[in-house]
Formats: structure tokens, C-alpha cells, sequence
């Protein structure tokens, strides 16, 4: 993911750094990002201390089955 980023950050230079304000706004983000993927694992942990992972099981299941009739039904194109 870091190396990826990296080069995504690389690949965008030239349109991220046009201003102060592109580049303040590619801090925040970034920050913020960071804050909600550091409590998203801090949930997900905890949740798993307590639970069983069954319900992401099943919403894995029935999402899979959904994709699969909009499939077949050309609802959405593979």
C-alpha cells in the first residue's frame, strides 16, 4: 500500500503540487485518512474479541449470490 501511494503520488505531481491549496488539502486527507483507518482496525479488533466473524461470513455470502444473479440476469456486465 506505502509503495503504491508512493507512486501514485510520484505519477500525480504535477496536477497535486499547482498550489498551497492542493498541497494543504492532500494533508488533511491524508491525515484523516490515517485517524480512520487507525480506529477502523481498533473496532474491527475489538469486535473480534467479543464475536465471531459469522456475519461478515454471511454478507460475504449473500453479496456474492447478488452479483452472481445480476450476472446472470445482465443487470451488470462482466
Amino acid at each position: 500500500m506505502l509503495i503504491s501511494g508512493l507512486y501514485e503520488l510520484y505519477s500525480e505531481r504535477a496536477s497535486l503540487f499547482t498550489s498551497a491549496a492542493h498541497i494543504e488539502s492532500l494533508i488533511i486527507a491524508t491525515i484523516v485518512s490515517g485517524i480512520v483507518g487507525y480506529i477502523s482496525i481498533w473496532f474491527f479488533l475489538a469486535y473480534l474479541k467479543k464475536h465471531t466473524l459469522m456475519v461478515f461470513i454471511i454478507y460475504r455470502i449473500l453479496f456474492g449470490l447478488l452479483i452472481i444473479i445480476l450476472l446472470i440476469t445482465n443487470v451488470i456486465a462482466n
